[in-house]
Formats: structure tokens, C-alpha cells, sequence
């Protein structure tokens, strides 16, 4: 199976345009309110009417699941993000399109299992990993369980460890979310590394 491709905090219509011509599945927007740098839903939306042929995240905090989701549909995104830590009643409030957004500030067991109980509660739910120092205990707990690792976004900031996962595992997470080489210090997106990605992974991907 083919993993698909993700990129984060998107901030402008041009790098979102730039994704959808090169194949990126899955893009993502910072809709937090309490975040310094998210963009208003009313700016998202301009972008995602103008998008077709890719799935769009809006990214939240531990905000109320009713502002969320008012703003979501704002945006006009397809999947909301928020915290594994988020309460699990209020996350059903906002549907069965959620993505939850894995951190390691707790016991790496407690993350996990975490997980396996949100993996049953939300059958349609994905998840997003790092990778890389402590995450390498965490990852292969989920790996384990192919239906859940099939529903896994895996954040690479090193494109070699994208292709040394291809080249030495059969059994690919469901997406592989492109980290800091996709983008400039600003945020925007760095077009030369990202078309250098794209050639190789063509390539290994095809083999």
C-alpha cells in the first residue's frame, strides 16, 4: 500500500495550490484560537474553495468542542485535529472525522494505551506520530496492530528516515506527513526541498 503525503500549517492559497499539483493527500491549517499564528477560518476557507482532490485538516487545542466546530465548518475543512488529550464525549461532539494529535509528556504506556482505547471509541479516527528519540519505543506498539497503524500519520523531519522506512518495512502507516525540510524558517513552504522529496520518493515508491 501506498502511504499517502501530508503537510502541516499550510498559510497561504499558493503553497496549498502548490500541494494539490504535486499529489499531497492531506493538508493541514492552524484554526487554534489560541495559537499566535493560526489564520481566521474566514482566511482558510478562501483557500480550501479553491482546493479539489485532497482531504484538509483544520488543527485545534483543548478548546470547547462547540467553538471547534462552529469554526471547522467555517473553514470549510475536512477533518478536525486536536490533542490526544482531548475529553472523549467532547470529541464526539465534533464527529467521526478527527484526527488526534499524539504528544509524549506523559509514560509512554499511558500514551499507548490511550490510543487503543481512542482507536476503539473513534473506528474512523487517525492519529499523528513524530518519530525519531522516544518515539521509537511508542511507534512500534502501534505497528502491532495493523488496523490502527493503517489509520497512523507519521511526521518525518528528516527525509532519509521516510526512505529507510519504505525500503526496510511492508507495512506502511496510512499517510507520511513531511516535517521542517518541507518548510522555510517563516513557515512557507521550501518548493526545492519539497520537489527533490517528491522525485525520490516516486522512485522508491514505484520500485
Amino acid at each position: 500500500m501506498r502511504p499517502l503525503l501530508m503537510i502541516e500549517n499550510l498559510k497561504n492559497l499558493h503553497d496549498a495550490r502548490y500541494c494539490a499539483a504535486v499529489g499531497i493527500s492531506l493538508v493541514s491549517f492552524d484554526l487554534d484560537e489560541a495559537s499566535a499564528t493560526a489564520l481566521s477560518a474566514a482566511a482558510v476557507h478562501e483557500i480550501t474553495e479553491w482546493l479539489s482532490g485532497m482531504e484538509t485538516i483544520g488543527r485545534f487545542g483543548l478548546g470547547d468542542a462547540a467553538s471547534i466546530k462552529e469554526r471547522s465548518q467555517a473553514a470549510s475543512v475536512d477533518w478536525v485535529q486536536v490533542p490526544l488529550a482531548y475529553d472523549e464525549e467532547e470529541a464526539a461532539f465534533l464527529g467521526e472525522r478527527i484526527v488526534f494529535e499524539v504528544s509524549l509528556e506523559t509514560d509512554i504506556d499511558d500514551v499507548a494505551d490511550q490510543i487503543f482505547f481512542l482507536n476503539e471509541q473513534f473506528p474512523e479516527a487517525l492519529f499523528l506520530c513524530g518519530t525519531g528519540g522516544v518515539w521509537d519505543a511508542l511507534l512500534p506498539k502501534l505497528e502491532h496492530t495493523a488496523s490502527l497503524w493503517h489509520r497512523c500519520i507519521i511526521r518525518y523531519d528528516e527525509p532519509e528516515a521516510v526512505f529507510h522506512r519504505l525500503t526496510t518495512s511492508e507495512l506502511p502507516p496510512y499517510a507520511i506527513c513531511l516535517g521542517h525540510f518541507a518548510t522555510e524558517a517563516d513557515g512557507q513552504l521550501d518548493y526545492d526541498a519539497c520537489d527533490h522529496f517528491l522525485a525520490r520518493y516516486e522512485q522508491v515508491v514505484l520500485r
